[in-house]
């Protein structure tokens, strides 16, 4: 690894460790920079209707889910409906109109619980029922799976140094809730500021070239000069630019490096902290479907893992004087129709 290389590899590690994120069967769980823990559980494979269930609580001793969510993707008739378990059909919940909601991401319908009664009897079937179906007058409109909840649920208790305590999952006990360890800190996000101009489309193109000049395929591969036209540039505050170059490109994914071009001609490739499975962050270089807003000194990306993006990872990065800084991830690893706004929290930041 060359030198300059490997000193920004060090100089983008990230400050704090990010939780790992566990799949079992049709369940998956994750844990934020903050303790902080998404479950999420999916539809079989044979269902006829998709649905997903989705929840979050966080690590402080006295945090319970608050909310709790049924996500059906295609619209439903109103009137009354009924959450039924397992095959007996035994009616678990009757709901009204006012359980339906429009979903966030624009696709289906939500039904949603904030009452700590619906939520209490929910919680405690996912631990000895097989699936949960929602049923309308028509029949079964949605099912979710169980298979993988109680696994996911007791992971989630032991990243919250849960288990034995009155408030776990599973392995409920008595100790007392004051045993459970305080939630680390969130990091204080940088103020959303203008850190930079954009510049014009020849100007940008004139960056890219001077930089790709500097460049072999083993950094970027496509540095040809011919390419610049697709390239974007800002000046920033401190004189120097910051620079993003496309360097591969497919059909929903593209991928871009940034370097900072200083008034000297000297390029100083930029990684980014990316958070892991295995709960570490690393170091990258390479963005897939970024964008740069310097009006507001943030970069964003969003990585499909298919066309449709319901698989990938979402981030968010402030602009400082030492380099970017991560605010906010969201990943999700399996591709089974999921909307990033469902996707697990990875890193969170105060604002």
């Amino acid at each position: 690894m060359r030198p300059l290389l490997a000193t920004l590899l060090l100089l983008a590690a990230a400050p704090l460790p990010a939780q790992a994120l566990k799949s079992v069967r049709d369940w998956v769980g994750a844990c934020d920079n903050t303790r902080h823990c998404t479950a999420l559980g999916l539809a079989p494979d044979s269902a006829e209707h998709d649905a997903m269930l989705h929840f979050e609580r966080g690590a402080a001793a006295q945090d319970a889910v608050t909310k709790l969510t049924l996500r059906v993707g295609h619209p439903l008739p109103r009137g009354l409906h009924w959450i039924v378990v397992d095959e007996k059909q035994q009616t678990l919940l009757t709901l009204t109109d006012q359980h339906l909601v429009d979903a966030d991401s624009g696709e289906g319908i939500d039904v949603v619980f904030e009452s700590p009664q619906d939520i209490s009897t929910l919680l405690g079937s996912l631990r000895t029922a097989a699936a949960l179906t929602l049923v309308g007058d028509g029949g079964p409109v949605g099912t979710v799976s169980l298979s993988g909840a109680s696994a996911v649920l007791l992971w989630i208790d032991e990243q919250q140094r849960r288990l034995g305590t009155t408030t776990a999952f599973v392995r409920r006990g008595a100790a007392d809730a004051a045993t459970i360890p305080a939630a680390p800190p969130a990091p204080r996000a940088p103020l959303k500021s203008t850190v930079g101009i954009a510049l014009g489309a020849e100007d940008g193109k004139a960056a890219g070239i001077a930089v790709r000049k500097t460049l072999s395929e083993e950094d970027c591969e496509s540095p040809d000069p011919e390419r610049a036209s697709a390239d974007q540039a800002w000046a920033l505050s401190d004189g120097r630019t910051l620079v993003q170059l496309l360097c591969f490109s497919g059909a929903y994914n593209f991928g871009s490096r940034l370097y900072l071009l200083d008034t000297a001609g000297s390029v100083l490739p930029l990684a980014v902290p990316v958070p892991q499975e295995d709960g570490t962050l690393a170091s990258e270089l390479d963005l897939i479907n970024a964008d740069f807003d310097a009006d507001r000194g943030r970069l964003h990306s969003f990585a499909k893992g298919r066309g449709i993006g319901d698989c990938g990872s979402v981030g968010e990065w402030a602009w400082t004087a030492e380099g970017f800084r991560l605010v906010s991830y969201r990943s999700f690893p399996d591709c089974r129709g999921v909307t990033p706004d469902f996707w697990p929290v990875r890193w969170q930041s105060a604002d």
